[in-house]
């Protein structure tokens, strides 16, 4: 199994603890930023090892996330990387900026220890299924949709307002009832 690289950028180490803690240090490789120069300056100088995926933290000093994010964006090498918003804010204006800005995912940082070692564990399967031969399409939200995840098979559709833990069961289950097993050609 693959291990899954995740760079995390946050502010607060205690945050950084928490996660090494509740994640499977055995198939997940952690590298953190505290702040938004930090994360961008680690993106571009290994030009050779992206991660798989960033969490991103909103309230960062310096540049704060949504800064980033729109840097992220608009680097030709790193646009289709994988970015998830991991705040403590539920500000409506907060989720729409992130969206609106390309991120791929919205995660309101949970309060309790349970809460976040379920998050953490379903991102981590969620992620590495997604390497045995299925597609993610990673795109920036512009479609002005009422869910924070979504997901689209030919034409079937998943909607989910908000996101939680029960979100990755519902896309796990949605992937199963609407895989392709065929050949692909691409023209």
């Amino acid at each position: 199994m693959k291990t899954l690289n995740v760079l995390l950028v946050d502010d607060d180490p205690a945050q950084a603890d928490l996660l090494l803690e509740c994640s499977d240090i055995a198939t997940t490789r952690w590298t953190f930023a505290t702040d938004g120069y930090e994360a961008l300056y680690r993106l571009r100088s290994d030009a050779a090892s992206l991660p798989d995926l960033v969490l991103l933290d909103l309230n960062l000093p310096g540049m704060d996330g949504h800064e980033v994010l729109r840097t992220i964006r608009s680097d030709g090498r790193l646009r289709l990387l994988p970015v998830i918003i991991f705040s403590h804010s539920d500000a409506r204006r907060d989720v729409i900026a992130a969206y609106d800005g390309g991120a791929n995912c919205y995660i309101r940082k949970p309060f309790g220890l349970d809460e976040l070692q379920e998050t953490i564990a379903q991102l981590e399967t969620f992620m590495k299924e997604n390497e045995d031969g299925y597609h993610m399409l990673l795109f920036e939200n512009s479609t002005k949709m009422p869910f924070a995840v979504a997901a689209t098979a030919w034409d079937n559709q998943l909607g989910c307002p908000t996101m939680n833990p029960k979100v990755f069961d519902a896309l796990r289950t949605f992937r199963e009832a609407h895989i392709d097993k065929g050949p692909e050609v691409v023209p």
